[in-house]
């Protein structure tokens, strides 16, 4: 089975902005459920992933396969939860394409190679409510910066304060 998972979104943001919250490990762990994630982002280079899941430590690794600018993001991700070896074979290739709209920014993932009903499963669940916490994190800086906005409501949504 090579299941694929695919999810687009529209942040009210400009690609420096969405890209910053891409590389930036501090801006990482906001959308990732709080994942610290270690990179040069040079072409190579080696990637790490460290956190807790349902309570358990866990260290995933992958490898920077494209790195360009403000446009595109891929790698490759292994992860111990897969219960399979590491190799070329068995890890996860991550896709990341950035199309600026004026001060927005089309942020698509394609998340291949999910070796399981349960991988894809749970790729299609994070990257639904990962895109959705990076837009929040990426957009309200834009907002703040443009409208003077710093409240947010229960959604997370930049507001004009009272």
């Amino acid at each position: 089975m090579d299941k694929s998972v695919q999810h687009s979104i529209r942040i009210r943001a400009k690609p420096s902005a969405v890209w910053a919250a891409l590389l930036d490990p501090t801006k990482i762990a906001r959308w990732t459920g709080g994942a610290h994630v270690e990179s040069t982002w040079h072409r190579g280079g080696a990637i790490s992933f460290t956190g807790t899941l349902h309570g358990q430590p866990y260290q995933d690794r992958g490898t920077v396969l494209a790195c360009e600018a403000e446009r595109l993001l891929r790698y490759n991700h292994w992860s111990a939860l897969s219960r399979l070896p590491d190799s070329e074979d068995t890890r996860t290739l991550i896709t990341l394409t950035l199309q600026p709209d004026g001060d927005e920014t089309d942020l698509e993932v394609c998340h291949d190679n999910l070796a399981s009903y349960a991988a894809f499963g749970h790729a299609r669940f994070f990257w639904r409510t990962a895109l959705q916490d990076l837009k929040r994190n990426s957009a309200s800086r834009l907002h703040s910066a443009v409208y003077g906005w710093s409240v947010r409501d229960r959604r997370g949504n930049c507001v004009r304060p009272a």
